[in-house]
């Protein structure tokens, strides 16, 4: 999709932009050796090249570079021997490399007992904040003077507010920018029931609760009184928080992870980040050539009483609540008869 909308954008700036901290270093290492000023800085940029190419060039190993080899201090002194102008490519190249070992650090560090965790989100998180404020300013220069973007982040990023990383999330960030424009945003979370990965799927208290389509759009925002008065009973306090850090959740039945299919033509040194935004005006030209429509089935509650979208009268089998069991705070347990015939439209997306 990422390399679909690229190929049609007519916009003047970059339509993806890439969030996340590097996950390869070697093309960047390539890349610095090209536009190296001097003698030794190529050679030390070859020399770091030459390193991440024993575990970059086949991605078969389980090792990886960047985040389990190499340690902050082995790009340090990459800005010595450059002298990057600020705002050069060379600078964000290195600063990129710099940056994102130390996230990758501090990571392992942390999982060794270290207290550096929390510095490892800090910085991950500011990071893609920093990341996308240089790529939106850049749109703006074009004169987008309001780009708009589609982000596509986990949920530990999207979530509003401050969510396990315990730090102000990007998805946070990213609403309240919307807010200081005099614009809005709307974020749908995605979750897995029944899906073939255990890990990923979603409690028993969602399987339950919904008809039985693959897809079902559940529309959060008419859910937020009841649940900031207290009137969704036993309602545990991680799904009402749930309810205010997204708008909706897209809910898919027997999903499984993406696997991507490898040809001739695929570059396996090039990795593009999936926590990426698609923005300004290429997004609104690929909408416009490849247009699509999605059905969902709609699904409202109040009081643990559920309805499902008009395209049959079946509803879901019991009414629910929240026990505080269960891997994300709940448990689904039936509680007397099924709800009435559904009378909510059939919803579309675009």
């Amino acid at each position: 999709m990422i390399g679909r909308i690229v190929e049609v954008s007519t916009a003047d700036h970059d339509p993806a932009w890439g969030l996340d901290q590097e996950l390869g270093a070697l093309h960047i290492l390539e890349r610095l050796a090209e536009i190296a000023p001097s003698r030794a800085a190529r050679a030390r940029a070859l020399e770091l090249a030459a390193v991440a190419r024993r575990y970059e060039a086949s991605r078969t190993g389980d090792t990886l570079y960047l985040a389990q080899v190499a340690v902050p201090g082995d790009f340090d002194d990459l800005s010595r021997l450059f002298h990057p102008t600020p705002g050069s490519e060379a600078e964000f190249l290195i600063t990129s490399l710099q940056r994102s070992s130390r996230i990758y650090h501090n990571y392992t560090l942390a999982q060794r007992g270290q207290p550096t965790g929390y510095e490892n989100m800090r910085e991950r998180e500011t990071s893609m904040k920093t990341r996308f404020m240089e790529e939106y300013r850049r749109a703006q220069a074009t004169g987008d003077t309001l780009p708009r973007v589609l982000l596509k982040l986990g949920h530990w990023h999207t979530y509003r507010g401050i969510y396990r990383g315990n730090v102000p999330t990007f998805g946070n960030f990213a609403s309240e920018l919307a807010v200081a424009n005099g614009m809005d945003s709307f974020l749908m979370a995605t979750w897995v029931i029944e899906g073939p990965d255990e890990w990923r799927n979603s409690s028993a208290f969602i399987s339950l609760a919904l008809p039985g389509e693959q897809f079902t759009l559940i529309d959060f925002r008419p859910l937020r009184p009841y649940a900031h008065q207290g009137m969704i009973a036993e309602l545990s306090d991680v799904w009402k928080s749930l309810f205010f850090r997204a708008d909706a959740a897209l809910v898919i039945r027997g999903g499984y992870r993406w696997q991507p299919v490898r040809s001739p033509q695929t570059s396996l040194r090039c990795v593009a980040s999936l926590r990426c935004v698609l923005a300004g005006r290429g997004l609104r030209a690929a909408r416009r050539r490849r247009p699509f429509t999605l059905r969902f089935r709609c699904l409202a509650s109040h009081r643990g009483q559920h309805s499902g979208a008009a395209r049959t009268n079946q509803s879901p089998p019991g009414a629910w609540r929240c026990d505080g069991s269960g891997a994300d705070g709940c448990r689904a347990v039936r509680q007397g008869p099924a709800p009435g015939p559904s009378r909510l439209p059939a919803a579309s997306a675009p």
